[in-house]
């Protein structure tokens, strides 16, 4: 949780009301978040990307889990008000390949429509959607049917809520580790979906025409068995812009 206001040294205010609730990130593996002194001009910050409620029961042997890629924090105003804004820490695609550029489409066919097809263990990709008014669609990056983020589009706003699948025969993880959550919205109808997909991780930032989410997961899907599927419920998609890039190991 964050909160946005002035400090005069020694007071606190809140621009929001007490019952305003700013989340960093949406997701269920988001935790002890620290961040960087001495970098000027940024504002950095990561966090242990695991969960307590299940972090000693994954199924792994010699891994309980990794920190989130570095983020840049800045502040955005928004028709919400101020707020945190994030995207990957710039030092993270100097490991970048050439980029694979996905063609822009019109999806307006209910079913499972294949986008990409990446290659490498570590991915980023950026895709940018504009939805019609009452469509839904679930996006997997590379998850299968075991993570999916699913998008409805409003008159102005567009709804996100993911879920997420996986049981390992332990009672303390198998609770807590499958969830189906909503993530908050964003405004406008066209969402651009930047993401990260790493051994073990995938980390989202969702962003509208001013507002973002940011969702991140950890993830024991194989990935590199898996394209990048969208699957339209209802409505009409069009796939404007996008791109795929591998990690170079």
């Amino acid at each position: 949780q964050y909160f946005i206001g002035a400090f005069d040294g020694e007071r606190f205010t809140n621009d929001n009301a007490a019952d305003v609730v700013l989340m960093m990130d949406e997701g269920r593996d988001f935790y002890a978040v620290q961040s960087w002194s001495n970098t000027p001009g940024r504002q950095l910050a990561l966090a242990w990307l695991n969960n307590w409620q299940y972090a000693n029961h994954a199924p792994e042997t010699g891994w309980r889990g990794t920190m989130s890629l570095p983020r840049e924090l800045t502040l955005r105003a928004t028709s919400r008000g101020v707020r945190l804004r994030q995207r990957f820490a710039r030092e993270a695609a100097q490991a970048l390949s050439a980029p694979s550029h996905i063609s822009p489409r019109s999806l307006q066919t209910a079913g499972e429509h294949c986008i990409a097809l990446p290659e490498g263990a570590a991915v980023y990709g950026q895709l940018t959607l504009v939805l019609k008014a009452g469509t839904r669609l679930a996006l997997s990056l590379q998850q299968g049917y075991q993570q999916r983020l699913w998008l409805t589009a409003g008159e102005s706003t567009t709804s996100l809520h993911y879920e997420r699948q996986g049981s390992n025969g332990q009672a303390t993880f198998d609770e807590h580790f499958a969830c189906d959550h909503a993530a908050g919205s964003v405004d406008g109808l066209t969402v651009t979906v930047t993401w990260w997909c790493d051994h073990g991780t995938l980390e989202m930032l969702v962003d509208g025409a001013t507002e973002q989410r940011s969702i991140t997961q950890v993830s024991f899907v194989d990935h590199r068995r898996q394209p990048v599927t969208l699957e339209v419920v209802s409505g009409r998609v069009e796939v404007a812009e996008g791109g795929i890039q591998s990690a170079v190991e």
